[in-house]
């Protein structure tokens, strides 16, 4: 098994691969965002219709869905540990609340209100190289003044992601609900793409950070505190 400095280096180093080819290339959001551009109808085609619609309103459904069954079980979980307080049920209380923080602090706090505002990328759409009137800004460049827009980064690719938490709440399926939540989460990205609501750099860096804070979220809440002072009287 991996361990854990191991594990966040190696999200570190994914989070980094991402940024790098459109930190070096900055055009390359452009490149890829063009095929699905139609110059002479000057919009994005897929933009609220076809198969990129389902996938962005199949998003807030499982948000809602995921957010719901864990409060349920938060509710459950911490109603059995008044009548018995076995470790059982003590370990669904984190898991569910892991859950339910999941969806409330990386695309609710963390992407809705801290980067979206702070960095104020204009959306595909709205850039001058797809017909708009704002400037196209490169990834992790912070908006000058008069620029505006909630490009960076993308709440649904973000929301998509926590998919990925479901691993860390029923370990012995976590092969198959990783890697579905990461597929998940790339084609709410690719739904994005097409649809002109964001660049590739805005959901692909969403997704490696969402998953990185996810990891970070389990080490402080899923582990129990037995396990915790152990390591501690035994470094």
């Amino acid at each position: 098994m991996m361990k854990q400095p191991l594990k966040i280096t190696l999200l570190l180093v994914i989070n980094l691969a991402v940024s790098l080819p459109f930190i070096v290339y900055p055009e390359l959001d452009i490149a890829i965002s063009r095929p699905y551009f139609d110059s002479g109808l000057k919009l994005f085609p897929q933009d609220n219709q076809g198969w990129s619609e389902i996938i962005y309103q199949s998003v807030t459904f499982f948000a809602w869905g995921m957010g719901l069954a864990a409060l349920i079980w938060l509710c459950r979980s911490l109603w059995r540990c008044r009548k018995s307080p076995a470790s059982a049920e003590r370990a669904s209380v984190r898991k569910s609340a892991f859950l339910l923080l999941t969806l409330a602090v990386i695309p609710g706090i963390f992407v809705h209100n801290i980067m979206k505002p702070t960095w104020d990328r204009p959306r595909p759409r709205h850039t001058e190289p797809f017909g708009g009137t704002q400037p196209f800004l490169p990834m992790w460049q912070i908006a000058p003044a008069g620029v505006s827009g909630s490009s960076f980064i993308s709440g649904h690719a973000s929301t998509a992601a926590t998919a990925v938490a479901l691993a860390y709440t029923i370990p012995r399926f976590a092969m198959i609900l990783y890697p579905a939540g990461i597929i998940f989460a790339l084609a709410a990205a690719a739904s994005r793409i097409v649809q002109g609501g964001h660049f590739a750099s805005d959901v692909l860096i969403s997704i490696s950070l969402t998953c990185l804070i996810i990891h970070l979220l389990a080490l402080a809440l899923l582990r129990p505190k037995s396990t915790l002072k152990e390591k501690h009287n035994n470094p």
